[in-house]
């Protein structure tokens, strides 16, 4: 039997809602002090890692290609800042997962959109504020240390370029997700898409020119990390043009995530109903 969602009209009431479910987030989040704090030396650990890794890989010349050393820091925490704005959206990784287990249909019969409520249900909000905070402080330890000036307005483009790398992410992965309503398990195909962001914490321009293209328009990953450090830390780039592809990657993978959820929502089948 064909499920049909009662949602009409364009997110009603969709901003009191996230509030709500932010709430529960954090509620459910900090009610296991112990797993908190483990979580927060995770992390920390992790981050630890990448500098120690990054301090071993210029070795003693001090640099890889045009980067030096702090700004191969630079552009560890900036990933991990444009990481923390993707947190509210791993709720689309589970979506596969949710639509097999037939969970939308508790949502089809209110006023809202049944696939965005699934996906933001759990709301990370800890998760989100400490791997912010980290980045923020990891990326000004490092312009102190090493001496590194950046201009306000910089800051500011370099912020914005990661919020849109985030939105085209999340479109991207959000499209993957939506191909669970017609084959099911997409596992696969995410794996695909992903296997291109293990090049994110590398600078681009240390790559041939169509492995560049390839990371940049394909699997956008250069947009991630590289570009916004360039960006804050001022190095040649044609803020232009790289606004432009990211804003072109953005209509377009917006576009698709459209189309393919709405085809999505009305060929859901709603399991026993």
């Amino acid at each position: 039997m064909k499920a049909r969602s009662v949602y009409r009209g364009r997110f009603p009431k969709l901003p009191r809602l996230l509030w709500r479910l932010v709430r529960v987030g954090f509620k459910i989040e900090t009610e296991f002090r112990t797993d908190f704090w483990m979580s927060v030396l995770n992390f920390l650990a992790w981050n630890a890692l990448y500098i120690t890794f990054w301090q071993a890989i210029v070795g003693r010349t001090g640099s890889l290609g045009t980067w030096t050393a702090g700004e191969l820091l630079v552009l560890n925490f900036t990933l991990s800042f444009q990481g923390a704005l993707s947190i509210p959206f791993l709720g689309l990784q589970r979506l596969p997962e949710r639509v097999r287990e037939g969970a939308l249909d508790k949502y089809l019969c209110r006023p809202v959109n049944p696939i965005v409520v699934t996906c933001f249900e759990s709301v990370y909000v800890v998760s989100f504020l400490r791997q912010l905070a980290v980045a923020l402080a990891g990326v000004g330890a490092c312009l102190w240390v090493y001496h590194l000036h950046v201009a306000a307005w910089r800051a500011l483009l370099a912020v914005l370029l990661a919020l849109i790398a985030t939105l085209v992410w999340a479109c991207l992965q959000g499209t993957v997700a939506m191909l669970s309503f017609w084959i099911g398990e997409v596992g696969t195909i995410g794996f695909f898409v992903n296997v291109g962001r293990r090049f994110e914490r590398y600078p681009i321009d240390v790559f041939p020119r169509a492995v560049r293209v390839s990371l940049t328009w394909f699997v956008p990953a250069a947009l991630t990390g590289t570009y916004p450090a360039m960006v804050l830390l001022n190095k040649p780039i044609d803020l232009g043009l790289v606004f432009a592809v990211a804003l072109i990657l953005l209509g377009l993978w917006g576009g698709v995530l459209a189309l393919v959820s709405g085809a999505g929502l009305r060929r859901y089948e709603a399991f026993g109903g």
